[in-house]
């Protein structure tokens, strides 16, 4: 059982730095190409504003999801019969949910942008 919760746990770890590194690529590369995206004339303008908020918002969730689990490790190493309590496991979950959800809506802006300035 202990093997699962141990491979299942690397899973999650590796979608997080997966959605991470898809985040802060598409926002690096649509903010350094956007006169490219955009062009002369371009169409819905606001939902590529809102997916790079959204790409932002879900990179800097990932940083603070780390932040919080180092805060977390260092206060159960402090005091090691202590167990997960549900405020350390909220701090776990909420930026984990807020980074997934936010990179998912902003992906979703961002292919509505590219459809709606189609070129063919």
């Amino acid at each position: 059982m202990s093997n699962l919760v141990s491979e299942a746990t690397k899973l999650h770890e590796r979608s997080q730095e997966l959605i991470f590194s898809f985040s802060t690529g598409a926002l690096a590369l649509s903010v350094t190409f956007r006169s490219s995206l955009v062009g002369n004339a371009p169409h819905s303008l606001w939902l590529l504003s809102i997916a790079w908020v959204l790409f932002t918002l879900s990179s800097l969730s990932y940083i603070l999801g780390l932040m919080l689990e180092a805060c977390i490790k260092m206060d159960l190493a402090k005091n090691p019969q202590q167990s997960l309590s549900r405020k350390h496991k909220l701090m776990i979950v909420i930026p984990n949910f807020l980074m997934t959800f936010a990179f998912i809506v902003g992906l979703g802006a961002f292919v509505g942008f590219a459809l709606a300035n189609n070129r063919v």
